[in-house]
């Protein structure tokens, strides 16, 4: 990635919608949320803020029907990567009818 770090750009948001079709015969599943360790949880409480302020993810007040958990990833530069596990998700997720790599030009 170094190599061709001109070709990445910032973290931000596909500017479309896109709808996910969740298969209505699987339960929603609510993971539990994982311990951060002490050491790190300023920096994801930074990192959270971050990502919030450039719109890639929402503050949410209300119940969500899915809720994944988010893994830590430790980068070499002193801050961390937030990643979710969506294992769950990806097992109830239908086929979608169109590619959405189309979205990503």
């Amino acid at each position: 990635m170094k190599k061709y770090k001109d070709t990445f750009g910032e973290l931000g948001m596909l500017k479309t919608h896109y709808h996910m079709r969740i298969d209505e015969n699987i339960e929603p599943i609510v993971s539990a949320a994982r311990q951060i360790p002490y050491s790190q949880r300023d920096k994801v409480k930074t990192e959270l803020k971050r990502m919030e302020k450039l719109g890639v993810i929402p503050k949410d007040e209300e119940p969500t029907d899915w809720v994944n958990t988010i893994i830590v990833v430790n980068k070499p530069n002193d801050i961390v990567r937030l990643c979710m596990d969506p294992q769950r998700l990806n097992s109830a997720r239908l086929p979608s009818d169109t590619h959405s790599g189309r979205y990503l030009n």
